[in-house]
């Protein structure tokens, strides 16, 4: 029995570090766990369930702030019976919540960087960005996204292969 399990608060608190959830198709066993510890903490009689409101409060931990109408067509869409949310099931709304966002975030990101709306933003630029921004790159972890968003080597990365490649 994990310390999750043997805890049966709903102390936001106890989550140690923020979760990062990403695309689920590439959700890695790490994450995996730590939504399954996380699931465990909310889960507050220890029955494998989480309620609607549990739900809520954990999305809203997890990063993700989605509101009452959402949360109710969550509910009906993946036909929840008595507001009763098991681990799988969990599972299956995160991965309906996860895409729409990661989509959103990307195309809103690339937008920032082509404010022209081009469809393309010149792989110079691209490069001074991941040289300049955020967590620094080396040259050669850059010239290997490059290599994945330009394939043709046309000096322009497109919005489409962009998304695709990123998702």
């Amino acid at each position: 029995m994990t310390e999750f399990e043997q805890d049966n608060t709903t102390d936001i608190e106890n989550i140690e570090e923020p979760i990062t959830i990403t695309n689920s198709n590439s959700m890695d066993e790490e994450s995996l766990n730590q939504i399954k510890e996380s699931f465990l903490l909310f889960d507050q009689n220890n029955d494998g369930y989480i309620t609607k409101q549990e739900l809520a409060t954990l999305l809203r931990a997890l990063g993700k702030n989605l509101t009452d109408l959402e949360i109710n067509n969550l509910i009906t869409n993946n036909e929840i019976q008595n507001n009763s949310i098991d681990f799988d099931t969990f599972i299956i709304i995160i991965n309906q919540i996860i895409p729409k966002d990661t989509q959103n975030d990307l195309l809103n990101a690339y937008e920032l960087f082509d404010p022209e709306n081009n469809g393309f933003i010149k792989v110079n630029e691209f490069k001074h960005i991941m040289t300049n921004l955020g967590e620094k790159l080396n040259t050669n972890e850059i010239e290997n996204i490059i290599k994945d968003l330009d394939p043709q080597n046309e000096g322009k990365i497109y919005k489409n292969i962009f998304i695709e490649t990123l998702l």
